[in-house]
């Protein structure tokens, strides 16, 4: 009797620990990131930038189609870093499209406003991502490499000066 007291403490501690030791706050950033954007949720990701979110809003439909896997964490001079593999939709050369569709649709911009210039240009590039993004020959490209954060007022961040690849990720790849 004494020993399974013993040994249901010695258990109980052990659980403890190792529920409590759990995941780095810089992994759970980064799985709560990569939900919100599978989800479409922009908002959780940008906050209250709204010209971050604005210009993001193309790519929502992209950011759908993203998989990823967190293959390691390691924090070396208490600086977080996520080894992950993601595989992403590309846009790549897509800039191509949209200058063929600009241009198909450029006498129709004479006369009118700046802003009606600006909107009908939003909705080409919308149009042409979205044809992109849900052609059957859309390609994706899957790359393994490191997300490095920091930790800024309290919290961990992405750092945007370390993570060139996520960037490209984040970007699908588009190069206009």
């Amino acid at each position: 009797v004494f020993m399974k007291k013993i040994l249901s403490i010695l258990l109980f501690f052990l659980l403890m620990i190792v529920s409590c030791g759990g995941k780095h706050p810089a992994q759970t950033h980064f799985e709560d990131m990569m939900m919100s954007l599978q989800k479409g949720d922009l908002k959780s990701f940008v906050g209250d930038d709204k010209e971050t979110e604005k210009n993001l809003k193309f790519f929502v439909d992209g950011y759908k189609k993203i998989t990823y896997k967190i293959n390691k964490v390691t924090v070396n001079n208490n600086i977080p870093v996520l080894n992950v593999t993601i595989k992403y939709p590309v846009l790549k050369g897509i800039g191509e499209d949209i200058q063929k569709k600009v241009t198909q649709n450029s006498e129709k911009m004479i006369g009118k406003s700046e802003k009606e210039i600006d909107e009908e240009s939003e909705r080409i590039f919308s149009e042409v991502v979205s044809e992109r993004l849900n052609s059957p020959d859309l390609k994706y490209n899957e790359e393994t490499f490191d997300v490095i954060y920091t930790k800024e007022d309290g919290d961990w961040d992405i750092d945007p000066d370390k993570n060139d690849k996520l960037i490209k990720v984040m970007s699908l790849d588009m190069e206009i």
